[in-house]
């Protein structure tokens, strides 16, 4: 039997899909550029998060907007915390992320800049080292709670899928008309 509060709308599943992907990918690429110091990687890294930021801005309204999805009333209590949980901490990292790292990036003189596209010149000097450090750590520790909680809820999705037979990832799946 289908749940209707787990059937999402056309936007909601797109911008699931496309904010979710592009996080990981994004997270990936922080994590390999740093661990082995491939410089060529930051500006990537950096373009592609801000991009993302507007997507996950957008996410977020849509969120607020249409509520957060309503758990299964098969789900235990604690799957039904845990997920909540979980939503709620991709929400909140999706928006942390980018950004601590756009404050990471200009108040340690980096500026800001969106593929070739200057918003913040860069400086020889930091603006605030402080804040551009409190910054990079709220940004790394962001990135591992993003990298355990996306694992939690990959992992949830798949138990519901593979043991629970529901229609927890099939609800991702599909599109509504509208």
């Amino acid at each position: 039997m289908q749940n209707e509060a787990n059937i999402h709308s056309k936007k909601t599943v797109i911008f699931h899909w496309l904010v979710g992907l592009s996080m990981i990918t994004v997270l990936i690429m922080g994590m390999y550029m740093v661990e082995n110091k491939v410089y060529s990687l930051y500006y990537w890294h950096r373009s592609l998060g801000l991009s993302l930021f507007i997507f996950a801005v957008y996410r977020l309204i849509l969120r607020v907007k249409e509520g957060l999805p309503k758990p299964k009333l098969s789900y235990t209590k604690i799957e039904k915390n845990l997920s909540r949980l979980v939503q709620i901490l991709l929400l909140a990292s999706t928006i942390l992320m980018p950004i601590s790292g756009i404050l990471m990036t200009t108040m340690n003189g980096f500026g800001l800049i969106l593929f070739d596209l200057v918003f913040v010149t860069p400086t020889p000097d930091p603006i605030n080292s402080m804040l551009g450090n409190l910054s990079k750590t709220i940004h790394v520790t962001c990135g591992w709670i993003m990298a355990g909680t996306l694992l939690l809820h990959v992992s949830g999705a798949l138990k519901h899928h593979i043991i629970d037979r529901d229609d927890t990832l099939k609800s991702m799946l599909k599109l509504k008309s509208n």
